[in-house]
């Protein structure tokens, strides 16, 4: 049984909540089913990941699609410490080797996203999250695909290669600007 505790998140195709499945704390995105395609996306893309492990994305736990309610749902691993974009925000300065280890998290899961062929299109300090260790974590992946190319309207405008804004497609080099 899976139990959907507090919000604590938000983005553009749904909201993430704290929850609980088999005694452990997860994550639950939830996104209307109008958003279905999106949902599709971000599965497929968690899905191509699987198998395989990092510690530096987050991982898929399950999902499921409620027809009766219209929501979809991804049940994810949970970074319980929020994003990155919160702790600049609220905590106080970093040691540099805090820094350091922060850094080479994001390189390993970006390269780890990219040796799945994926791009993840929308790399940003929101969706990069820090679990209870103080390790990032790359989640949200619903840009995230390997063929697509994305309107200039998706994605964090200050966040894009500038390519990216001559609509260009997204490729491994600009989740590496980003």
């Amino acid at each position: 049984k899976i139990e959907k505790l507090e919000r604590i998140g938000k983005g553009a195709f749904g909201k993430v909540y704290k929850g609980r499945l088999q005694q452990a704390n997860i994550a639950i995105k939830v996104t209307k089913i109008a958003y279905y395609d999106s949902f599709i996306d971000e599965l497929s893309a968690m899905n191509q990941m699987q198998g395989d492990s990092s510690d530096n994305v987050i991982a898929l736990k399950g999902y499921d699609v409620n027809v009766k309610t219209g929501q979809c749902y991804l049940y994810m691993e949970l970074a319980d410490r929020g994003s990155l974009c919160d702790l600049l925000d609220n905590e106080a300065p970093w040691s540099l080797p805090l820094r350091y280890q922060l850094i080479k998290d994001i390189v390993n899961g970006v390269c780890f996203i990219h040796k799945h062929q994926l791009v993840h299109a929308d790399l940003k300090s929101g969706n990069i999250l820090i679990d209870s260790k103080g390790r990032a974590k790359i989640g949200d992946f619903g840009l995230s695909d390997k063929e697509k190319n994305f309107e200039a309207g998706y994605g964090t405008l200050v966040y894009k290669a500038p390519e990216l804004l001559e609509n260009n497609p997204n490729t491994f080099k600009s989740d590496i600007y980003s």
